[in-house]
């Protein structure tokens, strides 16, 4: 009797996978995984702009019913800078168009010299010197550049270059306070009064980025970024002060590909 049923049992479990063997032939094969799309990528930075900019300014204001003659000798230091930058791939995922946003922010310190007019005689100026310092500069840059893309494994390396706009707020010396007693003989330097001015130029850039892909879509990288233009501020009087824009900026952050 059990011989019967063991023999039940095998036939019907024979004919079970005899039944469902056809369907599993014919379950269609899984889907092999897209590559992750590569159309372009957004790049954030942070860091430094590097390379000081020394400029002048001769000037004159009136004080006690003469010009007191002024020299303003500037020299800006390490600015910082933030970076946002959008490309997009228009040849085989190795060549495109990016557009750039920089902003850095610094001051300006500034040596000055003045001669400041008597207030009982005429022609009898007083020198006077001393330094000036917070005076602040900010810049904006947009870099419209092309650029050349090379790929190994998940090492990313970028070539850029092309025209850069630049607009530059900087605080300027328009006249000089002093400390003065009678008799009036001597005066020294106590501060400066100063003006925002604002002016606008085109220039332009080269640079490189490096990056490393930690997953498909997301990596960092270092840019280095030279952008060189040179604006004219109009500064108190009418009179224009000449002033290097740009400088040597790097800038480390997130890359992500889209």
């Amino acid at each position: 009797m059990r011989t019967k049923q063991v023999r039940l049992l095998l036939s019907t479990i024979a004919l079970a996978l005899f039944a469902v063997a056809p369907a599993l032939a014919q379950r269609p094969p899984a889907r092999p995984r897209k590559p992750p799309k590569d159309r372009g990528f957004i790049g954030l930075s942070a860091g430094v702009q590097a390379i000081p900019v020394k400029f002048s300014d001769d000037f004159t204001y009136p004080v006690n019913a003469e010009d007191a003659q002024t020299q303003a000798r500037y020299r800006l230091g390490t600015a910082i800078a933030a970076d946002a930058t959008v490309g997009v791939h228009f040849w085989k995922k190795r060549a495109g168009a990016a557009v750039s946003v920089t902003r850095t922010s610094g001051s300006a310190r500034a040596a000055i010299l003045a001669q400041v007019p008597h207030p009982f005689f005429d022609n009898q100026d007083r020198e006077v010197s001393g330094e000036a310092d917070s005076l602040e500069r900010t810049e904006t840059a947009v870099h419209v550049d092309l650029y050349y893309l090379r790929t190994t494994g998940k090492l990313r390396l970028m070539l850029t270059a092309g025209p850069t706009w630049f607009n530059v707020e900087q605080q300027l010396a328009t006249s000089v306070s002093v400390d003065e007693t009678y008799p009036y003989d001597t005066a020294a330097f106590r501060d400066v009064g100063n003006e925002r001015v604002t002016a606008s130029a085109i220039g332009g850039n080269i640079g490189a980025d490096v990056s490393w892909m930690f997953s498909p879509s997301l990596g960092a990288g270092v840019l280095a970024r030279y952008a060189r233009g040179s604006v004219r501020l109009n500064a108190v009087e009418g009179h224009d002060v000449s002033t290097d824009a740009g400088g040597l900026q790097i800038g480390v952050g997130v890359r992500i590909k889209f």
